[in-house]
């Protein structure tokens, strides 16, 4: 994969997807704690058809999920890596719902044996995380202010912050990947 941290992608007709999204998650988000919701594909048909057509329209392989990620205000998604120390997901698209103006992705780098298999649960499902041993000396690489879609790489660690007193939600698309293929946004998605 190339050394790149995340990508535009820019979609003609985004504000009108954004919409559509942000009408069809009102209400699903009520508490103020971090929160996923990973609706199903019907939810989507139903909900967001417009957005649900356009990513599988331009995807060239099967989807692996779709989750809406809510980081409520004034809170920090702690700095982590998707997936086990050894098999990473290596991106997500992230759509922009609502809530991200001001709010901060940021990208680190950490030594290898710095990162254990952190896992959680969601709805009865484990999610698996690699979190680091220690924080301090955690190397700011870049930052991101999701503002439009953009690919991001899930397999560097990564945290989220949102000094905003609302709510920040995300649509992160995730596609299948193995230890040979996809990783990368190109062979995934038709850009």
């Amino acid at each position: 994969m190339e050394n790149t941290l995340y990508q535009l992608l820019k979609i003609e007709n985004f504000l009108e997807l954004q919409e559509e999204l942000k009408n069809a998650i009102d209400g699903m988000f009520q508490n103020t704690e971090c929160a996923i919701n990973d609706p199903a594909p019907s939810w989507f048909e139903k909900n967001c058809p417009k957005t649900y057509k356009f990513i599988l329209s331009r995807s060239k392989v099967p989807l692996r999920y779709l989750r809406f990620y809510c980081t409520p205000g004034g809170e920090l998604l702690t700095p982590h890596v998707d997936g086990h120390v050894n098999f990473r997901a290596p991106f997500g698209l992230n759509i922009p719902v609502t809530g991200t103006e001001n709010t901060l992705m940021k990208w680190y780098r950490t030594e290898a044996d710095n990162l254990y298999d952190h896992k959680a649960w969601h709805d009865g499902n484990p999610l698996i995380a690699c979190l680091p041993k220690v924080y301090e000396g955690l190397e700011k690489l870049d930052e991101l202010e999701l503002l439009e879609p953009h690919f991001v790489r899930t397999d560097i660690i990564h945290s989220v912050i949102n000094p905003n007193p609302n709510l920040r939600v995300i649509l992160s698309v995730r596609w299948y990947f193995t230890r040979e293929k996809y990783h990368h946004w190109n062979e995934v998605f038709k850009l």
